[in-house]
């Protein structure tokens, strides 16, 4: 919602703030997923080539007329008609004659000539005001008329009143009202009131309240002539009401009285008096995560500043310092750098050491954010060299943090170890318990990228103690995140969700709005985990709507991206997409690199599982590349390993397996041991591929292992599903289905729905291959029930195309293709073209069996023309061969053996 947008416009229909129109402009090119209801008194030149504008021309004839009677006004009904209509049904201005007619002219409508009331069509200049339409200037013709008649005193009081933003009480019109603070004047204050309320210039919100029209008060603040004992008594008024007891303050509303000040102070140009008023809350705000209001109120000050010899005080540079803060959290990483830059050079310039210190710290902050780690800590290294020079052993221990979180983003966990054990020490050595625990919290956190989560949970647990040691509430909220996080990487769900759903109370509670949304976020990854899509979109989407609150553009990005991935979980690709393209988007606007690599790498998952095996790899490359750019190797071990998985659909295992076993080298390489039982994982898919099945198996074997020794039971499940798969291959069916229901039991002791409806299906292929095919229908239909359940579009059509297949081996071929049609149906809806291929295919299977050739061929046909459109040509090879032997009358070639039995 953007209201009375006419504000941001000169008189030209011009914007006063360019980057209002470039908003604009990008989203009537990209924002159609989202509605934007814009009010506005004029229409900006941008708008003039939209379609859906909607021109208000006021209330219809019939109801202004019915207006003015209601207020009591008496005439012919054909002059209220007339007049309503010269006016346009502008209701305002129809309140405000009502009540000039009754007070001077005994409601009359007839006296209206008689005082000259309907020269309307007159535009006019008067004073400050320039009337940009016909409208304003009927309005403020008839609000001038009023005030001809106020009295002195009520006129000054009505102007005096029109500074205050917010609504008012009798208790503030006294104030104003009175000569000094010990006048008694409650019903002088009563009196003035009501003499504004007749005549429509205030309106009564509810007992003993009051508030301006907006286009009234606008209008008495262009004609006052000077305001600054009105500003002065606001002042007087707000620091009487001002709560000083910050630990009581909960909401916004707590600190409104500081707000106000800021703004009266500022009006008033006394700007010292405003930053002390905004730094007293300046802690709160960003804890509530106002960020914009942060930016917008140093803003002012910053640029009141400019040019004055008071740039190098301390009161300018903590502006600076705040303004960079700011905008790091909002997501604006350059405009960050620019304050911080600022910051640098005052600080170089009068020799300030310290500050010049914070400032390099800053700076590695921001371009940490940004993904440019080198940067990030070439600037660390600074601050270090700085702070021991000056031998400030706080900012040696921050430096020495700002290191290992750089090196760890680096994926270098072992070397941020090093700097955040340093870290650590010396916070001990100064008694730093905040920095402390912040110290813990980092450890852990390289700890679990390690892959040693036992010891990541001790120093998460200590990070917590210390933090309800020293009631630090935002430090507890921190601490269960990351023990969340620890538990979510361990497929330990429920307890994920338990830790999470902590933090996220206690940030409610603290109103830290940044970490509720991250909360949300992490909640919803969980649910995604357990195959609980809707839910996790939930999550996902309370998320995105906390981060465009407080202008988190980071949050946006991560929320979108997150979305991606689980419509992607649901088979509705194209829905993928759109949220992946949303995140690449702002990713590439903030110049957050990590975010537009993980866009890119979504993107490559999503059309690789639209059967776009080429585009996919495009997609997976550009990743790729920019993870080598900014050096995060386990980023490049990702992208590697999803490129493997692209050349593996596309049939090139050999070179699947190349790009697997250099993902694998980088996962020894900096300790990622969950990412060397992927690797393995994903070499034995490769393997079992090209029919080297017991070698398939030693990767397998591998991978379980590694799940084993750091507690992964998902990993372990998969794992132990794999070597079903493998044994099934090998024909040794009964070891299979061992293999499938312990990892049945897994998935359904830690809650996994997906993957207990893939063990499903796979015990449903195992019995098949036994030829004990109503068993298989069994554990086919529980596979459907759940991919319905969680609302897994492809996942129903695999289980239906099972299904068909265990029907045609019961020879009932009719009922085979209702289910192969179906997840033909599917297959198109929701874009999977390689499901569509093998529903086709195993379609032209059962055919044949029906002696339905002509039908069959075509079904082949089909098949192979989208298997040949995929670069998938192994599987043309068995379409031509299908053919062929069809045309031969042989039946021996079984497409669907080869399609269909390891779909899971």
């Amino acid at each position: 919602m953007v209201d009375n947008l006419e504000t941001l416009l000169d008189n030209n229909r011009q914007w006063l703030d360019e980057g209002y129109g470039e908003f604009f402009r990008e989203w009537f090119q990209r924002g159609r997923n989202t509605i934007i209801l814009v009010t506005s008194r004029e229409k900006p030149m941008l708008f003039d080539e939209v379609d859906n504008c909607l021109f208000l021309e006021g209330i219809k004839v019939d109801e202004g007329v019915e207006l003015l009677q209601k207020l009591r006004i008496e005439g012919e009904v054909a002059d209220l008609q007339a007049f309503v209509k010269e006016i346009g049904g502008h209701p305002l201005t129809l309140k405000l004659v009502a009540t000039f007619l009754q007070k001077y002219c005994k409601s009359k409508f007839s006296k209206i000539d008689e005082l000259g009331l309907k020269r309307f069509d007159i535009l006019y200049k008067k004073g400050k005001i320039t009337h940009r339409n016909k409208a304003d200037a009927r309005l403020y013709w008839i609000l001038d008329e009023h005030l001809k008649r106020l009295d002195a005193a009520d006129r000054k009081f009505l102007e005096d009143l029109s500074v205050f933003r917010l609504p008012f009480d009798n208790d503030l019109a006294v104030m104003v009202l009175s000569k000094d603070k010990e006048d008694i004047v409650l019903f002088d204050a009563i009196k003035a009131l009501r003499e504004l309320l007749d005549r429509s210039l205030l309106v009564e919100i509810s007992d003993e309240k009051y508030h301006f029209q907006p286009l009234v008060r606008d209008y008495v603040l262009e004609i006052a002539d000077d305001l600054t004992d009105a500003h002065q008594k606001a002042i007087e008024f707000y620091f009487s009401i001002a709560n000083e007891d910050k630990s009581s303050w909960k909401t916004i509303k707590d600190i409104t009285p500081y707000l106000e000040l800021f703004f009266h102070n500022c009006q008033l140009e006394r700007y010292d008096g405003a930053f002390e008023n905004i730094e007293y809350c300046y802690k709160f705000l960003n804890l509530q995560g106002y960020y914009s209001r942060i930016a917008d109120s140093y803003e002012i000050l910053i640029k009141a500043w400019e040019g004055e010899n008071s740039q190098t005080s301390f009161k300018y540079t903590q502006t600076l310092s705040a303004l960079g803060d700011a905008y790091q959290c909002l997501g604006r990483y350059q405009k960050a750098i620019k304050f911080h830059q600022q910051y640098l050079e005052i600080s170089r310039e009068i020799g300030n050491r310290l500050g010049e210190g914070d400032s390099l710290n800053y700076l590695g902050n921001a371009y940490n954010s940004l993904g440019q780690y080198q940067k990030a800590i070439e600037y660390y290294q600074q601050y270090l060299e700085i702070s021991q020079e000056i031998e400030n052993l706080q900012g040696i221990a921050f430096s020495l943090g700002g290191l290992g979180s750089a090196y760890y983003s680096l994926s270098q966990y072992h070397k941020a170890i090093e700097f955040h054990q340093q870290s650590l020490e010396i916070k001990k050595e100064i008694g730093d318990r905040l920095g402390e625990g912040s110290s813990l919290g980092n450890l852990g956190n390289a700890y679990e990228s390690l892959g040693q989560y036992h010891k990541a949970i001790e120093f998460q647990q200590q990070y917590l103690e210390i933090s309800k040691e020293i009631g630090n509430l935002q430090g507890i909220a921190f601490s269960l995140g990351n023990l969340g996080n620890i538990y979510l990487f361990l497929r330990q769900y429920q307890k994920a969700i338990e830790n999470y759903q902590q933090s996220l109370e206690i940030s409610k509670e603290i109103g830290d709005r940044l970490g509720e949304g991250n909360s949300l976020c992490n909640l919803g990854r969980t649910y995604k985990s357990l195959g609980q899509y809707q839910k996790a979109i939930e999550f996902q989407q309370q998320y995105l709507e906390i981060s465009k609150e407080i202008g988190n553009r980071q949050g946006e990005g991560i929320s979108y991206l997150n979305l991606g991935s689980t419509y992607q979980a649901l088979g509705q690709y194209q829905k993928a997409i759109e949220n992946y393209q949303q995140s690449l988007k702002i990713s590439q606007e903030i110049g957050h690199r990590l975010g537009e690599a993980n866009s890119l790498g979504g993107l490559g998952s999503a059309y690789r599982c639209l059967g776009q095996y080429h585009k996919a790899i495009e997609f997976h490359l550009q990743s790729l590349e920019i993870s080598r750019e900014i050096g995060d190797r386990q980023g490049v071990g990702n992208s590697l390993g999803k490129l493997g998985s692209a050349y593996h659909s596309l049939g090139q295992n050999h070179k699947a397996i190349e790009f697997q076993q250099q993902s694998l080298e980088i996962s020894r390489e900096i300790g990622d041991r969950q990412g060397e039982g992927f690797s393995y994982f994903n070499l034995g898919i490769a393997y079992g591929s090209l029919g080297q099945y017991h070698k398939a198996i030693e990767f397998h074997l591998q991978s379980l292992e590694i799940s084993r020794e750091i507690g992964d039971r998902q990993g372990e499940g998969i794992s132990l599903g794999n070597l079903g798969i493998a044994y099934d291959s090998l024909g040794q069916y009964h070891k299979a289905i061992e293999f499938h229901l312990q990892s049945l039991e897994i998935k359904r002791e830690i809650g996994n729905r997906l993957g207990e409806r893939n063990s499903l299906g796979n015990l449903g292929s195992a019995y098949k291959s036994l030829g004990q095919y109503h068993k298989a229908i069994e554990f086919h239909l529980q596979s459907l029930e759940i991919s319905r359940e969680i609302g897994d579009r492809q996942g129903v059509g695999n289980s239906l195309g099972n299904l068909g297949s265990a029907y045609d081996s019961l020879e009932q071929y009719h009922k085979a293709i209702e289910y192969h049609l179906q997840y033909l149906e599917i297959s198109r809806e929701i874009g999977d073209r390689q499901g569509e291929g093998f529903s086709l295919g195993i379609l032209g299977e059962t055919l044949v069996k029906l002696n339905r050739k002509s039908e069959a061929r075509e079904s082949y046909l089909q098949a192979r023309e989208l298997f040949q459109a995929m670069g998938l040509d192994h599987y043309v090879e068995h379409c031509d061969e299908a053919i062929e032997k069809l045309d031969n009358q042989e039946r021996k070639f079984s497409l669907r053996k080869l399609l269909f039995t390891k779909l899971w």
